[in-house]
């Protein structure tokens, strides 16, 4: 529905009140469909990849190629 093509103030506020309820909506619907996922048990950081290993001193990953 567009606001700017109704009659009177009334009704433009009607409609912008109209819009943000369905604006809220969406922006719920969106979140709970593309909500981060939980973060897992068995991260990379407890299963290295072949040939790597994590450097103690800094903590960093080093892998051979």
């Amino acid at each position: 529905m567009n606001c700017v093509t109704l009659p009177n103030h009334v009704a433009i506020q009607d409609c912008q009140v109209q819009q943000k309820a369905q604006g809220q909506e969406w922006e719920k619907q969106m979140k709970e469909r593309y909500a981060p996922l939980p973060p897992r048990l068995n991260s990379v950081e407890t299963k290295p990849l072949m040939n790597c290993y994590k450097r103690e001193s800094t903590g960093e990953q080093v892998c051979a190629h």
